[in-house]
C-alpha cells in the first residue's frame, strides 16, 4: 500500500487523502505514484511523472501515456473524489465562493461617510473578496526629520469578470442572457443602449 500526503488547498496543512490504494486496480507502484503526484502536483502531467520517477526528458510523454488509460483515470477520480470528501470542498462551495466575488457590491467596503471600513468591521461575505490589502504610511521630510502625514490603503479585490467567466462555465452557461432563458425557460430579447 502506498500512502501519499497533499497539502490543503492555500494551506500548509497535510491532509492523507488516500486511506487506502486499491491493491487490485491493476496498477504498479508506478503509476500509483504517479496519480497521487498528479493530484497533488495540480494536475500537471509532467511534475507527476518526474515525482513518480520518470526522466526529465521522457516525463511529458510518460505523462501523456499514463493519462489515456482508463485505469490511471479512475484512480485520479478517486483520489480528487477522496480529498474533496476529507476538505470538505464541493462543486456547491466553490460556485458559492465565485458568486461571492462575482456579484459583490463595493459599496459594502465603505461607511456611511464614504470612508474605507476597517477590516475587523467587513463581514465574512465581504471579506472573501479582497484578495489582498496593502497599508502604505505617507511622509512628508521637513528638515531631517520625516514626519508622518497619512496613511494610503490599497484593497485589491479578486478578479470580477474573470470569475463571472468561471462560474458561467461551471453551471453550463456562456453569459448572463443564456442564464435567463435557462432560468426563466422563456425567450427574451436583449437590448443594448447607451445612456
Amino acid at each position: 500500500m502506498i500512502k501519499c500526503y497533499i497539502c490543503a488547498v492555500e494551506s500548509n496543512e497535510s491532509i492523507d487523502i488516500f486511506t487506502e490504494i486499491d491493491e487490485a486496480n491493476g496498477l504498479n507502484d508506478r503509476q500509483k505514484l504517479f496519480c497521487a503526484e498528479y493530484v497533488k502536483r495540480k494536475f500537471n502531467g509532467k511534475a507527476a511523472a518526474i515525482a513518480a520517477g520518470y526522466g526529465a526528458k521522457s516525463a511529458q510523454e510518460a505523462a501523456s501515456r499514463m493519462l489515456s488509460k482508463s485505469k490511471i483515470q479512475e484512480t485520479i477520480a478517486e483520489y480528487k473524489r477522496n480529498l474533496s470528501l476529507r476538505i470538505n470542498i464541493d462543486a456547491d462551495k466553490i460556485a458559492n465562493e465565485y458568486a461571492k466575488i462575482g456579484f459583490f457590491d463595493i459599496g459594502k467596503l465603505y461607511d456611511e461617510n464614504g470612508r474605507l471600513k476597517s477590516v475587523k468591521d467587513l463581514d465574512k461575505r465581504t471579506r472573501a473578496v479582497i484578495s489582498s490589502i496593502k497599508v502604505t504610511e505617507l511622509f512628508e521630510k521637513i528638515g531631517d526629520d520625516k514626519i508622518p502625514t497619512g496613511i494610503t490603503t490599497e484593497v485589491k479585490l479578486w478578479d470580477k469578470p474573470a470569475t463571472l467567466d468561471k462560474l458561467a462555465k461551471m453551471i453550463g452557461v456562456d453569459g448572463i442572457a443564456k442564464s435567463e432563458i435557462l432560468l426563466t425557460d422563456k425567450r427574451i430579447k436583449v437590448t443594448y443602449t447607451d445612456e
